[in-house]
């Protein structure tokens, strides 16, 4: 007479089961990875419609209608420090010439809605959702319309995953 089946799992049951947790949690991590991408490439979109709004504010304000330059004449800076160029006008403290006081009124009245982690203050920068500083091209848009690109998640300008403000 047979005894008693002995209680409990065998090797192939608990392989199984360690087979399909090990699927789920490569589907979580794959699929929060996804989730984290597109939420710092929306605030990176967020972040230029602001920054394009305080840009046209700027221009709207001032007189004669331009927009802010992407150098402090008579050394152009480096072009990873566009953006640093960009917010002094913006903030009027570009140290060149007195600031158009209407224009860095209308412009720092735009830019209240900047969510605190995209404005570096020190150096003055405004960065994407990856925390990388953005590039700023005053008539590099369509149309001759300011530009502002971030070097996306590799912090690589050069390669094709960049986020433009015209949507390029």
């Amino acid at each position: 007479m047979p005894g008693p089946a002995a209680a409990g799992f065998t090797l192939t049951e608990i392989l199984v089961v360690i087979a399909i947790i090990t699927i789920l949690v490569g589907a979580i991590v794959g699929i929060s990875a996804y989730v984290f991408e597109q939420s710092r490439r929306k605030q990176t979109e967020t972040v230029q419609k602001l920054l394009l709004s305080a840009i046209d504010a700027y221009y709207d304000a001032s007189s004669p209608k331009t927009y802010p330059p992407n150098t402090i004449p008579p050394n152009p800076l480096d072009l990873n420090q566009t953006g640093f160029v960009l917010m002094s006008y913006l903030t009027g403290q570009n140290g060149t010439s007195p600031p158009n006081t209407a224009a860095v009124a209308a412009a720092t009245k735009a830019l209240q809605d900047m969510p605190q982690k995209a404005l570096q203050l020190s150096p003055l920068a405004i960065l994407d959702g990856w925390g990388k500083a953005m590039r700023y091209d005053p008539n590099g848009g369509f149309g001759g319309r300011p530009l502002v690109t971030s070097a996306g998640k590799d912090g690589n300008f050069v390669t094709s995953d960049n986020i433009s403000s015209d949507g390029r």
